[in-house]
C-alpha cells in the first residue's frame, strides 16, 4: 500500500484562508488499521479521501490530524474548519478534542463522531441538530438535518472510500457550500418532473406501475438512498423487465424528466503503452481484449478477479466477452454475471457494450457504450497493464449514465478463469492499479465458486460477430459459440 506522511495531510494557513475555500478536518488514529478497508491504515484512507476530494470539488480542503495530538494542535486545525469529524477516537483522546473544540470557539457548522467515545458521540451537531438530543420535533423542524445525519451514519457503516468521500462531502453540501456532485445525487422528483412523465410517458409509467416486477423495482429505488449505486443498481437487475426498459427510456433518457446529467470522473490514466516487448498497437490490444475467448474450451475472453466499484464490479462469476463487431473498428463486449435475488434464486444477467477505439488516445483506449435497462451509459476504459501471457490484466474504467445522474469509476483485476494471478506478479498488479489512482486496498474479490458448467448465456451474438474473423477462429481450432 501507499505510505502516508502526516505532515502530507496538513494545510498550511494561508491556504486554509483563501476565499472560498470549505475546510473539513478529521481526527483519527492514522497509524491504527480501518475497519473494513482491507488492511489499509486511517492515514493511508484519508491520504486517498483527500486527493479525491479536491478532484471532486477543489474548493474543498480535507486537513486530517492524529487522535493522539496535543490539544494545541487539535486548536490549530478547528480553527477555521466548516466540519469536523472523529474517526475512532476513543476516551484517552476524547477529553482533547472536546476541549479543543471549545477553546477553538466551536465555530464549526458541523461535528460528527462516528465509532468514537461516547462523550465525543454526544457532542456531535449539525447545525442547531444534536442527534444525542433528539426530540420528537426535530422531525419537523430539522428535517434535512437528521435526514441528512441518518444518511452519514449509513455512509459511514458500507466501510468503502467512494462512500467515506461522500460522507465527507455530504455534510459541507448541506452545511457550507453547494457541491455540484452532491446535489445532483440528492435531487428528488418535484412537481414538474411528475408533469413531464404524465405528458410524455403516460402509457409507460401505467405500463410499468401496473406490473408487479416493474413495479417492486420502482419501489426499491426508490427506497435507495440519494447516491447508493449499490443498493439501486441491485434493485434493477434483481427486477428486469421490458416494461421497465420502456419506463426508464422514456422518463429518463427520452425526456429526462429528473433533469439529471453526470460526468465521468476525472482524470482518466493513459493505457500501457508495450506489450510482449514491442509498442502496443490497435491489433495487438485487440488480441489482449479477446485474450482467452475459444481457447482450452473457454466461452469467455477474461473472468473477473478481483473489481473495485461496489455497485458493478461485485457480481459472483462475471464473464468478460470480448469479439470483433460486424462493422470496421467496432467490437462487442458482453459481460455476464450472476445476481441473487431477495429469495435466494440465481438468474443470469448480460450486457451489450458497443466498443469504439478512441483515436484521440494511444491504443489500448476504448470508448464503450450500452443501453442498460432504458438507461445509456458511456465508459473511458484503457489496459493499465497485461502479461505477456495473459495470466492476468488490469482494466480501469470511468462512465456516467446521464440521465440518471450517476458517475462512476472502476478497476478489475481478470484472470482466465477468475483465480488470483501469481503471488509474483502482485506487485507489478499493485503498481498497475495504483497507476489509476486506485489503491489495491480499495478491491474486493469477486466469488467465483461453482462458475465451471453453470449455465451462463455465454459466446458470441451470432448477428453481432464479424463472420470472417468467426471463421478464422474456427479454421485455427478454437471452439467459439455464437
Amino acid at each position: 500500500f501507499a505510505p502516508y506522511d502526516a505532515e502530507e495531510l496538513k494545510i498550511a494557513p494561508e491556504v486554509k484562508r483563501e476565499a472560498g475555500k470549505v475546510l473539513v478536518t478529521v481526527v483519527a488514529p492514522l497509524d491504527s488499521l480501518a475497519e473494513g478497508y482491507h488492511g489499509a491504515s486511517w492515514g493511508q484512507v484519508l491520504k486517498l479521501l483527500r486527493r479525491r476530494m479536491g478532484e471532486v470539488d477543489a474548493d474543498y480542503l480535507l486537513e486530517a490530524v492524529d487522535a493522539g495530538a496535543t490539544t494545541a494542535d487539535f486548536e490549530a486545525s478547528f480553527r477555521g474548519a466548516s466540519i469536523v469529524f472523529a474517526w475512532n477516537v476513543q476516551s484517552a483522546n476524547a477529553q482533547r478534542v472536546l476541549a479543543a473544540l471549545k477553546s477553538s470557539g466551536d465555530t464549526a457548522k458541523a461535528f460528527l463522531a462516528l465509532e468514537s467515545a461516547a462523550d465525543l458521540e454526544e457532542a456531535s451537531r449539525l447545525g442547531g441538530y444534536r442527534p444525542a438530543k433528539s426530540a420528537p420535533w426535530d422531525q419537523v423542524l430539522n428535517k434535512e438535518a437528521v435526514e441528512t445525519y441518518d444518511l452519514a451514519v449509513d455512509l459511514w457503516r458500507r466501510r468503502s472510500s467512494d462512500d467515506a468521500l461522500y460522507l465527507l462531502l455530504l455534510l459541507g453540501h448541506v452545511l457550507a457550500k453547494p457541491v455540484p456532485l452532491i446535489a445532483m445525487a440528492v435531487q428528488q422528483a418535484d412537481v414538474g418532473a411528475i408533469l413531464c412523465m404524465c405528458r410524455n410517458c403516460f402509457k409507460e409509467v401505467v405500463d410499468c406501475l401496473t406490473d408487479p416486477t416493474c413495479k417492486a423495482a420502482i419501489e426499491c429505488l426508490d427506497a435507495c438512498a440519494a447516491n447508493d449505486q449499490v443498493a439501486s443498481y441491485r434493485c434493477i437487475t434483481c427486477n428486469e423487465t421490458p416494461k421497465l426498459e420502456a419506463f426508464s427510456l422514456c422518463v429518463l433518457e427520452k425526456h429526462n424528466c429528473l433533469c439529471k446529467t453526470a460526468e465521468a470522473p476525472e482524470p482518466i490514466p493513459d493505457a500501457m503503452t508495450h506489450w510482449r516487448g514491442k509498442p502496443l498497437d490497435n491489433e495487438a490490444a485487440e488480441e489482449i481484449l479477446i485474450g482467452w475467448l475459444g481457447q482450452e474450451g473457454r466461452q469467455w475472453s477474461w473472468m473477473v478477479h478481483q473489481g473495485k466499484n461496489a455497485a458493478y464490479d461485485q457480481f459472483p462469476c462475471q464473464h468478460q466477452i470480448f469479439y470483433p463487431g460486424t462493422a470496421k473498428k467496432v467490437a462487442w463486449y458482453d459481460p455476464t454475471f450472476q445476481v441473487i435475488l431477495p429469495d435466494g434464486e440465481i438468474v443470469w444477467r448480460r450486457r451489450h457494450y458497443r466498443v469504439r477505439i478512441d483515436n484521440k488516445q494511444a491504443p489500448g483506449s476504448y470508448v464503450f457504450s450500452v443501453l442498460d435497462n432504458g438507461v445509456t451509459s458511456n465508459e473511458q476504459w484503457r489496459i493499465v497493464d497485461v502479461a505477456d501471457d495473459l495470466s492476468w490484466i488490469v482494466f480501469f474504467y470511468s462512465g456516467a449514465a446521464r440521465a440518471a445522474g450517476q458517475a462512476y469509476f472502476g478497476g478489475l483485476v481478470c484472470t482466465p478463469d477468475g483465480d488470483p494471478p501469481p503471488a509474483s506478479e502482485a506487485k507489478r498488479i499493485a503498481a498497475a492499479l495504483q497507476r489509476t489512482g486506485i489503491e489495491p486496498w480499495e478491491m474486493y474479490t469477486v466469488s467465483n465458486q461453482g462458475c465451471a458448467d453453470c449455465g451462463a448465456p455465454l459466446g458470441v451474438e451470432a448477428k453481432a460477430v464479424r463472420q470472417s474473423w468467426l471463421a478464422e477462429q474456427r479454421e485455427a481450432g478454437k471452439t467459439i459459440d455464437a
